[in-house]
């Protein structure tokens, strides 16, 4: 695995201790989208590394998905900062 990929599951890890107990009161909020967003995107890119036997189609198909996971936790996380650390304080 490359630098990405170990960034991509030490950022995961920290997003899960971010949450904490919250993890059990789950609600669609902008923190919901985010933290779910990069749970999919880090399973995404594990699967995308560890299935190379699977044909370029296929690996062009989960590439396409880890790439629009990726543009929606971007978008999520700037919503999360910008709500809860300029609107909401």
């Amino acid at each position: 695995m490359n630098f990405h990929c170990y960034l991509g599951i030490i950022g995961t890890v920290i997003a899960i201790l971010h949450v904490g107990q919250n993890i059990v009161f789950i609600q669609v909020s902008a923190g919901f989208i985010c933290f779910f967003s990069m749970i999919l995107l880090c399973i995404s890119g594990i699967v995308i590394k560890c299935l190379k036997r699977i044909s370029p189609a296929s690996r062009r198909i989960w590439r396409f998905v880890h790439i629009g996971l990726a543009i929606v936790f971007v978008g999520a996380l700037l919503w999360h900062i910008l709500l809860y650390h300029f609107i909401m304080s």
